[in-house]
């Protein structure tokens, strides 16, 4: 269903995801949803495939004039073996995809997608207006053309979410009294 040469597996996969595509379009411009920020989470792996989604936002653009939507696109790209290896497990494990299928079946399984989509895989340039790549999954990230609310709300949405396990430090925090002299001689109050 993944591979891109079967012609009307992709045309399938196009049509689930355009027809998602233009129910979020109008989420976001339908005063009555309140709707601000979408993510709309479809591989969108191809040069031409976010060209097609940035043109499928200024024709909804110009048909609503009084809506203003703009696209940042969000590259993950994630080098290290074992975090994909993990992420992978959690994948077959949580998603209806898999459901009823064994582990180790359904690990070659999301492992050929990927492939399908590494085989088609382009990175997002400059050239193709706002991203935001975050690299293994980390704080590491690379921003352009990041402004306003973007960069207030998901940029940092985005450096809080962390897939890898970190240690978490708890420190008691003492409040003296103040009226008690809490140190006992001056070498204790210094800075």
């Amino acid at each position: 269903f993944f591979d891109s040469s079967k012609s009307y597996a992709a045309a399938t996969r196009e049509a689930v995801s355009l027809a998602a595509f233009d129910e979020l379009l109008g989420w976001l411009t339908d005063p009555a949803s309140g709707g601000q920020i979408a993510i709309f989470d479809a591989s969108n792996v191809t040069i031409a495939r976010r060209a097609k989604l940035t043109e499928l936002i200024n024709r909804h653009m110009n048909k609503h004039r009084s809506s203003s939507i703009s696209a940042v696109y969000i590259e993950s790209i994630c080098t290290n073996e074992e975090l994909l290896q993990r992420n992978m497990l959690i994948k077959v494990k949580l998603s209806a995809d898999f459901k009823g299928m064994p582990v180790e079946e359904a690990m070659i399984d999301l492992g050929e997608r990927i492939a399908h989509y590494e085989n088609n895989y382009q990175t997002v340039r400059e050239a193709e207006g706002s991203y935001i790549k975050i690299f293994d999954l980390r704080a590491k990230v690379h921003a352009c053309n990041i402004y306003g609310r973007m960069s207030k709300s998901v940029l940092p949405y985005l450096m809080a979410v962390h897939a890898i396990d970190r240690p978490v430090f708890i420190l008691p925090v003492y409040e003296p009294d103040a009226s008690k002299n809490v140190f006992e001689t001056e070498e204790d109050a210094l800075p």
